[in-house]
């Protein structure tokens, strides 16, 4: 794979590249870091046609509204590969740098998120509508299959998920769908310095509840032992109601066993490591987050 990042960069750049490193991230992409020139790339490449086509145009809407992403230096299709030559934003993973984070940095870092959502309601969405309610029960149903299959968690646990969702009836119906980024939580929100510097792989973005991403923030964050001090900070920030809070707790939930489920599923022929120590940690966070939603 580095010989053909090596002669992709010599075919666009007319250079090889000075250093190549395969990136860790990228279940669906082959990403790697190229320093050509004293400039630093990111690469993607994918054997799917036309995989990069929504995202050009995410990113080109994304520049236009004042997000923090990467510029598109080169696209097009080499050997068996479609690929996306991006600019390289600074910054690290909020998962990364959490634990060196303050609660003035975590603050800093909430409300720049709340900004950033702002400005990601001008997004203009070109996919399908469904009442809203059909992403809760379709997520509960994938979950659901999930974990039968896999059979490492208790499958009551996303019926007792089902059956709250039965209080949101009103709440869903009514709800005023936005744009919004649905996938920044411990990965794709860069920090540098206290600060939110980038947004990376905006290959798709969420039309509907924004509270789901304040959600998946808050499990992902406890799912790797942190506190969720940014999570209630942003809920701060965006002035909810008491309503708003209790639906981004069942949020919570679904998330959870969302997670349940890809634990020991195999997605682009990687396994999802599962264990003991991964089913105890989520099994404990489902418990907390259902007595505290029982309790609200």
């Amino acid at each position: 794979m580095e010989s053909t990042v090596n002669e992709l960069c010599k075919n666009i750049f007319g250079i090889y590249p000075d250093h190549i490193e395969k990136c860790s991230v990228g279940s669906v992409n082959i990403v790697y870091m190229a320093d050509v020139c004293s400039e630093r790339y990111v690469i993607r490449l994918n054997r799917d046609k036309g995989a990069y086509s929504e995202s050009i145009d995410l990113l080109k809407q994304a520049w236009s509204l004042g997000l923090p992403v990467s510029k598109v230096v080169n696209i097009g299709v080499y050997e068996e590969f479609e690929f996306i030559i991006l600019t390289y934003v600074r910054g690290r993973d909020l998962g990364i740098v959490y634990p060196m984070l303050n609660t003035a940095d975590k603050m800093n870092i909430a409300a720049e998120v709340v900004c950033l959502q702002q400005k990601a309601a001008g997004f203009v969405y070109k996919g399908n509508r469904y009442p809203w309610y059909k992403f809760v029960y379709d997520a509960l149903d994938v979950a659901e299959k999930r974990i039968r299959q896999n059979g490492f968690f208790d499958v009551s646990k996303v019926e007792k998920v089902r059956q709250a969702s039965q209080y949101f009836t009103g709440y869903f119906e009514t709800l005023n769908p936005v744009t919004y980024l649905d996938d920044i939580s411990t990965k794709n929100l860069l920090i540098e310095n206290g600060h939110v510097s980038g947004i990376v792989d905006i290959d798709e973005i969420g039309f509907g509840d924004r509270l789901t991403y304040v959600a998946l923030m808050r499990v992902a964050l406890r799912n790797m032992g942190y506190d969720d001090i940014i999570a209630d900070q942003i809920l701060n920030f965006m002035n909810v109601g008491d309503v708003e809070r209790r639906a981004e707790l069942f949020y919570a939930l679904l998330y959870c066993v969302d997670f349940m489920g890809e634990r020991g599923s195999v997605f682009n022929g990687k396994k999802v490591p599962v264990d003991e120590k991964i089913i105890s940690r989520l099994n404990n966070i489902y418990d907390i987050l259902w007595n505290t939603f029982c309790g609200v």
